[in-house]
């Protein structure tokens, strides 16, 4: 053959191969079979799904156009449709192993475990060193209680492939519920060393941990298959359920907002609500809420958690809205009708209050702080008498409570039983001894009992207590000072009562009452024999007197203390002076019957004295 003969032969040899692989690629290109295999392989469902539809149209009574159908509507979650193609391919070719397997994943993922059994045993007969159908058949043996026979058939599935983690999860799941965790454990571990980013295994190596409350194992098991793949939405989940059983709600809020991410959905939500709240986090808690609502609008979890974050940011308004909606799809739990009671309190509508509260305790006795805040509100509204039953039935519940023998106390002194007050206060002294204000009421107590002598004690404890915290404390220091100052003004011991008076002046010279007293006890010290001294005395007492006067010009008793000691102050031989302060003495006293007409001091004094 020459040379050009065989160059002529090799041409068309080489055309003859093009044209073989030119009409084998296009047959390929134009095979929607083909085409639908090649979009399932780089994950374009849609697109495998419509070249699928077309071989199945074209070719209706293929048993691989349908398989391939349901594959692509199965993995787009089309489960229904799904099953419909499944079972058209098993019709037209019962041995096709991977559409038995397959229409078994359906009742599967259907819970219909005891309609799967039969389709993956057939799988298993058709395909039988196929070791996924034997982990499945395993799986579904397991979910209809078949344990024995799930145990055989991942053990099937181990011999056949010693390496593969999943029957050795498989044998760990049956253990697992046979309640033997450590064999379950064991299996877990061990699919783990056949292969460490087997995330199944982690995942219920986790849960057998998480079963026997060794929670910090289960942490390490779950976060390993987390650094694996971070879109383990179930891992999230349940790291954060072992946070909130540890009470570290910052920690579960976390994970339940991953999850929440990767899984959107009411009970995401509502889990990241609970923990949000948990953690004192109610802003962030009402957003939840609020998301939680779009998936489920009457949802009373989700509405009692948003009513609750509004009272707790002190949007009282909202809250009481939110309550108002919960109630008419649940009945309101005593925890609910006192935050709506309080926030009603808050916005200053205390029969609105009363009545939440009231409604409350008829759900609830129990609730120690709807008895005190409703007392509070009684006494507010000066219903003392029906204040006191909730104040018992608050100690009733908790005798520890310095606050309820307290308002107690104040209830029984505004209704004039002053020995129950006295026993009230001094129990609440009992339980808080440092407590400055339960001595200032004892010491009023005393006051009302004439029990004098008890209710100066009362009075040096409280000012052991202020010590030198005066600033803070100025009212009650005050009220201390002028009380001791009557107490030895009463007992003639006047220069301790003006030494009391003086004290409390200097804290407060506003007070009219002690400008009086510490004339009064100046008066009493006077020497009518010592001129120098009367004069001095009698000048200091008129001035507290004027003083006093002037900031209560109502009060007939300083007028009567200046007149006498005007007269007092008369000095023999200074008729002009004396005649001026007679006058003004008589000034006084007419002042006098103006505000008290029948004062006996008065008449007395214009009897003596002439008007």
């Amino acid at each position: 053959m020459g040379k050009d003969m065989q160059r002529r032969s090799i041409s068309f040899l080489f055309l003859a191969v093009l044209a073989v692989a030119t009409t084998t690629s296009n047959f390929a290109q134009q095979d929607p079979l083909e085409q639908g295999k090649q979009a399932l392989q780089h994950g374009d469902l849609v697109a495998a799904t419509a070249f699928f539809e077309k071989a199945v149209k074209a070719s209706p009574r293929s048993a691989l156009a349908h398989y391939y159908l349901g594959e692509a509507l199965y993995q787009r979650g089309n489960i229904d449709s799904a099953k419909k193609e499944f079972s058209a391919a098993i019709d037209y070719d019962s041995d096709l192993a991977p559409a038995q397997a397959r229409l078994g994943d359906v009742y599967a993922a259907m819970n219909k475990p005891l309609e799967a059994i039969p389709q993956y045993r057939l799988a298993t007969k058709l395909d039988q060193k196929n070791i996924s159908y034997h982990v499945a058949l395993g799986k579904a043996l397991l979910s209809a209680d078949s344990t024995d026979a799930a145990i055989v058939e991942f053990t099937k599935a181990r011999e056949l492939d010693p390496k593969n983690p999943s029957p050795y999860t498989g044998l760990g799941d049956a253990y697992l519920k046979m309640n033997i965790i450590p064999f379950a454990i064991s299996q877990y571990q061990k699919a783990l060393e056949v292969d460490s980013s087997y995330i199944p295994a982690y995942m219920q190596l986790g849960r057998a941990y998480f079963k026997t409350k060794q929670y910090n194992e289960a942490l390490r098991a779950y976060k390993a298959a987390l650094l694996i793949d971070s879109t383990q939405a179930e891992a999230y989940q349940e790291v954060g359920q072992i946070y909130t059983l540890g009470k570290e709600y910052g920690y579960a809020a976390y994970m339940y907002e991953k999850y929440a991410q990767l899984r959107p959905g009411y009970e995401a939500y509502l889990n990241l609500t609970k923990a949000l709240y948990n953690n004192r986090s109610y802003k962030e808690a009402v957003n939840a809420a609020q998301k939680a609502l779009t998936y489920n609008p009457k949802s009373a979890d989700a509405l009692r958690y948003l009513a609750s974050s509004y009272y707790a940011l002190q949007d009282y308004k909202n809250s009481i809205s939110t309550y108002q909606a919960l109630s008419k799809i649940t009945k309101l739990t005593g925890e609910d009708y006192g935050n709506l009671g309080r926030a009603y309190k808050a916005l200053n509508r205390p029969q609105d209050a009363i009545a939440a509260l009231e409604n409350a305790l008829k759900q609830d006795s129990t609730l120690g702080e709807a008895h005190s805040e409703l007392a509070i509100l009684l006494m507010q509204g000066k219903k003392f008498t029906d204040a006191i039953p909730h104040l018992l039935k608050r100690i009733e519940l908790d005798s520890t409570s310095t606050a309820a023998y307290i308002n107690l106390g104040i209830c029984y002194m505004q209704l004039s039983e002053f020995d129950s007050a006295r026993v009230a206060f001094l129990k609440a002294i009992n339980l808080k001894p440092d407590f400055l204000q339960t001595h200032l009421l004892l010491a009023r107590t005393y006051a009302l009992m004439d029990s004098s002598a008890q209710q100066r004690e009362q009075y040096e404890e409280v000012i052991k207590l202020i010590g030198s915290d005066v600033e803070k404390h100025k009212n009650e220091l005050e009220e201390a000072y002028g009380s001791l100052g009557s107490y030895y003004l009463i007992r003639k011991d006047y220069g301790q009562a003006a030494d009391y008076f003086r004290k409390a002046i200097r804290l407060n010279p506003g007070n009219s009452q002690t400008h009086l007293g510490l004339g009064q006890a100046i008066v009493a010290t006077v020497d009518p024999q010592n001129e120098e001294e009367k004069g001095r005395k009698t000048t200091e007492a008129i001035a507290q007197f004027r003083e006093s006067i002037r900031l209560n010009p109502n009060d007939p008793q300083p007028y009567i203390w200046l007149a006498q000691t005007l007269i007092l102050s008369r000095v023999e031989g200074e008729n002009e002076k004396n005649a001026q302060k007679l006058e003004e003495a008589r000034k006084a006293m007419h002042t006098v019957l103006k505000l008290d007409p029948n004062n006996p001091d008065a008449k007395k004094f214009f009897q003596l004295w002439g008007k």
